[in-house]
């Protein structure tokens, strides 16, 4: 599965910055290990992030060459020609991959999973995919008129102007509701397929949102810098991992510790109960 001299490549998986930072934290949570304990302390910089990185840095030689510089479009555009065997990917990655005008190569010829599981101490498996950034309709308080800014992002949001919205391939969003999944028309099917749209929902479900915290960008950021400097070599991985929870702190610093925590435990709230189990964070106060 791994063919350099004919420009085929086990993986196209991120190590470009901006990117690369969810390759960890999917893999950090799949070992049962969360971004923060219950008082925002880093908990990354344990055992399990270590052995994250060092799974990550395993892969590294039969990544595409491409792989330290990828753009989502560069990604997509890579995978879509056939350049390499699997790719960890947004929903649209598959749309595009199995259009014939986006993916020449790949059309008819892929197929999806969920994230890997990883096995936990106790034997057990636990599923936890990335459910990154989307877009989202917000109403500015200084529109001129909120009522229908609210009304048109309610209407597009809605099962059925959403369903049809979803498959037009340069649309900016995929499938985000249960009917979307569980009862998709014609045209959905025929843009994602039965299986994929299966296989979306079962991901859906072991997500881990994205740092939806005040200050979350600075902490994505400075997580993301120190994962980067880990997959070049700058750095070993338990330094990068000190030197990212250095950070943390001090943007919990500025932030202020209790504004960070109270949105913490309450995203928490929402994480999948085996996430919860295996995290310890079903039995935070």
């Amino acid at each position: 599965m791994h063919d350099p001299a004919n420009k085929f490549f086990g993986c196209l998986e991120y190590r470009s910055r901006y990117y690369v930072k969810w390759m960890f934290m999917q893999r950090l949570v799949s070992k049962g290990r969360l971004y923060f304990d219950q008082d925002v302390n880093p908990t990354f910089n344990t055992d399990e992030g270590v052995a994250a990185l060092e799974d990550m840095l395993a892969l590294n030689p039969y990544l595409h060459p491409d792989a330290f510089s990828f753009t989502w479009s560069s990604n997509y555009n890579a995978f879509g020609r056939g350049e390499g065997f699997m790719n960890i990917v947004w929903p649209s990655g598959f749309k595009y991959s199995k259009a014939p005008s986006t993916g020449p190569a790949t059309t008819g010829k892929i197929a999806a999973t969920v994230m890997p599981a990883d096995k936990l101490k106790d034997g057990s498996l636990l599923y936890a995919g990335m459910f990154c950034w989307g877009y989202g309709y917000a109403v500015s308080k200084y529109s001129a008129n909120p009522e229908l800014a609210y009304a048109y992002a309610q209407w597009m949001t809605s099962p059925t102007i959403s369903m049809d919205a979803i498959p037009y391939l340069g649309g900016y969003s995929d499938p985000y509701r249960a009917n979307q999944m569980l009862a998709p028309t014609q045209r959905m099917v025929d843009t994602y397929s039965p299986d994929y749209l299966k296989t979306l929902y079962n991901n859906m479900v072991n997500t881990v949102p994205d740092f939806c915290l005040p200050g979350g960008f600075e902490y994505q950021d400075a997580l993301d810098k120190e994962v980067h400097a880990c997959m070049t070599g700058d750095k070993k991985p338990k330094q990068a991992l000190d030197d990212a929870a250095r950070a943390f702190d001090r943007i919990t610093r500025r932030v202020g510790k209790e504004k960070v925590k109270t949105s913490w435990l309450a995203l928490a709230k929402n994480l999948a109960d085996p996430i919860k189990k295996a995290s310890g964070a079903d039995r935070w106060s």
